[in-house]
């Protein structure tokens, strides 16, 4: 928790000095901490090459009754790299100004999770509500040997005449990193687009057909990121040339980089995203001498085994 916090003294009076020397000192060494009531899961890959931390939240979207204050921002994930956001949160812009911007930074597209049809998961309201607010839960939690694995769902586009659900589940493969299932369950032909929103520091470029790598040039930490296409299916559409809105205190408006990855199909789909730290220097990463994802089936079954070499 570091130092006593200013605010303890406010809020409890001049004995919060005497209280806080009195509890013990101690260091929690977990790779792994849960907050089922709050939606919150983090999962910590330590080495001797970095500290990578993966948030994953599977929380409701704000203040009951109207949601107020929420972003749609449903199954989205955070990563940090030795303790700096790479893959962030947007913020929260301002409150009053401009309309679009205030509603961009609330919005699904903003935050690193999925979009269906272009639509947000819930619908704005006015400058702090929403209606049709989804449900969240989580279907699945469990941890052990260095791997954690967290699943969770949300119903915010079974608004749609042909209504989808969107599950999600974020496996934690210890210092190689994450990989990212999204699930569709529905009816319909939809454009299913994975939004991926980074820190202004951050840049883009695509290493391999299915591969693209986000640097930090200041801190020399970056992930890449390989999507995994069956044969079958249809090709993925990157779009890394957008760029976002970032604020990293209220009323500091930035430009930032944004990836936007897109599929066509029906569902039942399932796509797979291969998330993997690199802290050794964006030499190592060139492309060339490692091949993107490849998917072989197996069986008749429409089962894929995905490997790469780490």
């Amino acid at each position: 928790a570091g130092d006593l916090a200013e605010v303890s003294v406010w809020l409890i009076g001049a004995e919060a000095i005497a209280q806080y020397k009195v509890i013990p000192s101690t260091e929690d060494h977990k790779h792994r901490s849960t907050f089922p009531a709050g939606g919150y899961y983090f999962s910590e890959n330590i080495d001797a090459t970095g500290n990578a931390e993966l948030i994953f939240d599977v929380g409701p979207l704000g203040l009951w009754p109207n949601a107020a204050h929420g972003h749609a921002d449903a199954l989205s994930i955070l990563i940090r790299l030795n303790g700096k956001l790479l893959l962030t949160d947007p913020g929260t812009g301002a409150y009053f100004g401009d309309k679009k911007e205030r509603d961009y930074f609330r919005s699904t597209s903003a935050h690193n999770t999925v979009t269906v049809d272009d639509l947000d998961q819930a619908d704005l309201f006015d400058t702090f509500k929403w209606v049709n607010p989804m449900k969240v839960r989580v279907l699945e939690s469990h941890s052990a040997n260095g791997f954690s694995y967290v699943a969770g769902e949300h119903d915010g586009y079974r608004r749609l005449r042909a209504g989808v659900t969107h599950q999600r589940a974020v496996l934690a493969t210890g210092s190689n990193g994450w990989i990212i299932v999204d699930r569709f369950e529905g009816k319909g032909r939809h454009s299913i687009k994975r939004h991926f929103n980074f820190h202004p520091d951050s840049k883009l470029e695509q290493i391999g057909p299915q591969s693209i790598l986000a640097w930090d040039p200041i801190c020399n930490n970056g992930l890449r990121f390989d999507f995994a296409i069956p044969n079958d299916s249809p090709q993925n559409h990157f779009d890394f040339t957008q760029t976002g809105l970032w604020s990293g205190r209220y009323g500091d408006i930035q430009r930032a980089p944004h990836l936007v990855v897109e599929t066509v199909d029906t569902p039942e789909i399932t796509l797979l995203t291969f998330v993997t730290p690199i802290f050794s220097g964006r030499e190592s990463q060139s492309g060339e001498d490692e091949p993107s994802l490849e998917g072989q089936k197996v069986g008749d079954h429409s089962t894929y085994v995905y490997q790469r070499r780490i």
